[in-house]
């Protein structure tokens, strides 16, 4: 998933599948910046991931669309 100001876009195989736009101001690292994979910090409990995730990377900075799917065919490659 990415999140900047536009909003939270989620990607899967590469490819952009779910997009929400944010409310203006609304801030989502509330919690101290906790860093967890596979489930959310600012909703504990709530929207848990059961599965794999081969390889998680964190990056500094929100990726467009091409970077993603980039990452992704070069995983994908290997």
């Amino acid at each position: 998933g990415v999140c900047d100001s536009g909003g939270l876009r989620l990607y899967i195989d590469g490819s952009l599948r779910g997009f929400t736009p944010l409310e203006s101001g609304l801030v989502l690292s509330g919690s101290g910046n906790v860093w967890t994979i596979g489930r959310n910090a600012e909703f504990p409990g709530q929207r848990i991931f059961e599965g794999r995730v081969d390889r998680p990377m964190i990056v500094q900075e929100a990726l467009d669309a091409a970077a993603v799917r980039g990452l992704y065919q070069r995983g994908v490659e290997k």
